[in-house]
């Protein structure tokens, strides 16, 4: 059975990072692992609301640090800025799943 839960062309997990100066790390990304841009959605106020690169078969989506959205760096959180989108054939069972073996 083929699994739909994944949309084309993302895989079945996805990096997303929360940088400050997210411009900035894009760039990076571009020179240094030869990354193409796919999407680019920036705030009124000049932050990246959300951004997707592709280097080689993998995307990566980031955004800049942006409190108020529940966007915070690792230095707010006092660890880790990075999370990964895992898309799977029925989020209702894993998020049940994973609230029972929490207790």
């Amino acid at each position: 059975m083929t699994d739909t839960s994944v949309p084309a062309p993302y895989g079945k997990v996805t990096p997303y990072l929360c940088i400050a100066g997210a411009a900035k790390a894009l760039d990076f990304y571009s020179s240094a692992f030869g990354a193409k841009e796919r999407v680019r959605i920036e705030l009124r106020n000049g932050l990246i609301a959300h951004a997707e690169i592709m280097i080689a078969d993998l995307i990566v989506m980031l955004s800049d640090v942006y409190e108020e959205s529940g966007l915070a760096s690792r230095r707010t959180l006092g660890g880790s800025s990075v999370g990964l989108n895992v898309y799977v054939p029925d989020v209702d069972s894993i998020f049940t799943k994973g609230l029972r073996s929490a207790e």
